[in-house]
């Protein structure tokens, strides 16, 4: 499967079954952030600027940041080898949000990296006490947060 970008370049995240790729997490979560950036692109009919502060502007002025995550994480840190995947958000960009009106489209992606589910969400319903520090970066916000499960 080929992934359109708004850059008009093409990722194929898999070229085989097997994908035998060593990757950093920076790098991962990269890739990550392009393959949801490439389906709101899709899903908003305009591309998306990933260097911006926020991801999407349209003509109306909505607003609209793009998160990604996979469910389920490889560490080492927990007894069960997986932990789920967290969004990062960064409270800069969520008071823009907030000034603005604006949304964050959650999109979460299976363990091949590829979108499962996807959620666009107030900026104002998504609460956590660090968001209010525009310094703040890396604010994590599990999966089960925004897609609860039936398990919670």
């Amino acid at each position: 499967m080929w992934t359109a970008l708004p850059q008009g370049r093409y990722i194929k995240p898999y070229d085989s079954p097997l994908c035998m790729e060593v990757m950093s997490s920076q790098n991962k979560a990269s890739r990550d952030g392009l393959v949801a950036e490439a389906l709101a692109g899709a899903l908003f009919g305009n591309p998306v600027s990933s260097n911006a502060l926020l991801d999407y502007l349209d003509v109306q002025g909505v607003a609209v940041e793009v998160k990604s995550c996979l469910r389920w994480i490889r560490t080492a840190h927990v007894s069960t080898g997986v932990r789920r995947g967290r969004f990062a958000l960064n409270g800069a960009q969520h008071q823009e949000l907030l000034r603005l009106d604006g949304y964050y489209l959650f999109v979460l992606l299976d363990d091949a990296g590829f979108p499962a589910q996807a959620k666009c969400v107030p900026a104002r319903d998504v609460k956590h006490p660090r968001l209010s520090d525009v310094t703040a970066r890396a604010v994590g916000i599990t999966w089960t947060t925004v897609f609860p499960t039936e398990e919670d």
